[in-house]
C-alpha cells in the first residue's frame, strides 16, 4: 500500500498547494481522522491521510531549513534521541498503548482508547516524530561516509522493506530458544538495509517510479 500513499501524494500535490495553510490543515486532519469509527487500513487511507503532513514538510523544506538544523549540539540531539528510545521502550513495556497506534491504520475506538486519549497521543505522536526527526538530521554529516549510500537508497528501503521484513518473520524458527530469535531480530534489519540499498534494487525503483514522476510532472499519459 506504500504505493497507494506516494502515488496520492504525488498527484493532489499541485491540488494541496492551492489550500490555503494546507501543512497545519493536513495535521488537523491527520489528528482527527483517527475520530471516525469506519476509518481502518483499507487503501491504506488512515495512514495515507495520517503520514501527509511529513510529505508536505519534505517538499516545503529548503537547503537552508536543512543547514540551521545540522547547527544543533550533536551531544543535545544524542541525549534526546536515547530519551525517545527510553520512553518509547518504558511505553511498550507497560502497554500504556497499543502498539498498532504507531501504525496510524486504525481508529482510536478499534484500539480501545477514548477520543480525547486518542487526540492528545496522536498529537504527542506528531510533536515526537517531528522532534527525533530534526535530531537524526542535525546528526548527519555534511562530508560523505561509508553509510552515505544507505541515506541516497532511503527510498528504496521505505518501499520495499516491507517485503522482507514478512519474509524475516515467516523464517524466524517459532523454538524455545529465545536468544536465537533475538539475535535474527537484531541483525536482520542490517542485512534488509544492506540488501535494499544496493544499485539494482535501485534500478528497480526508478523503473517503476520515473514513469509515474514523468506523467504527474508532465501532465501527459504515458
Amino acid at each position: 500500500m506504500v504505493f497507494i500513499k506516494l502515488i496520492f501524494w504525488r498527484v493532489s500535490l499541485k491540488y494541496l498547494l492551492k489550500i490555503r495553510y494546507i501543512l497545519g490543515v493536513s495535521f488537523i486532519i491527520g489528528i482527527f481522522v483517527g475520530l471516525i469509527p469506519s476509518i481502518g487500513s483499507i487503501l491504506s487511507i488512515s495512514r495515507t491521510i495520517v503520514f501527509l503532513p511529513f510529505f508536505l514538510l519534505g517538499y516545503y523544506a529548503k537547503e537552508e531549513h536543512l543547514n540551521k538544523i545540522k547547527t544543533f549540539n550533536n551531544k543535545l540531539s544524542i541525549i534526546i534521541l536515547m530519551l525517545f528510545l527510553l520512553f518509547a521502550v518504558f511505553i511498550v513495556e507497560n502497554k500504556f498503548v497499543d502498539y498498532k497506534f504507531l501504525y496510524n491504520s486504525y481508529s482510536y475506538n478499534a484500539l480501545g482508547l477514548s477520543l480525547i486519549k486518542g487526540t492528545i497521543f496522536r498529537v504527542l505522536l506528531y510533536i515526537s516524530a517531528i522532534v527525533f526527526s530534526i535530531c537524526v538530521i542535525s546528526l548527519v554529516p555534511s562530508k560523505e561516509k561509508f553509510f552515505s549510500k544507505i541515506g541516497k537508497a532511503t527510498m528504496n528501503i521505505y518501499i520495499f522493506h516491507i517485503y522482507l521484513v514478512v519474509l524475516v518473520y515467516f523464517f524466524i524458527p517459532r523454538w524455545n530458544i529465545s536468544i536465537i530469535q533475538n539475535i535474527l531480530i537484531i541483525i536482520s534489519p542490517f542485512i534488509i538495509i544492506f540488501i535494499l540499498s544496493r544499485n539494482k534494487i535501485n534500478k528497480v525503483y526508478e523503473g517503476i517510479f520515473y514513469p509515474v514522476n514523468i506523467s504527474i510532472n508532465t501532465g501527459k499519459n504515458l
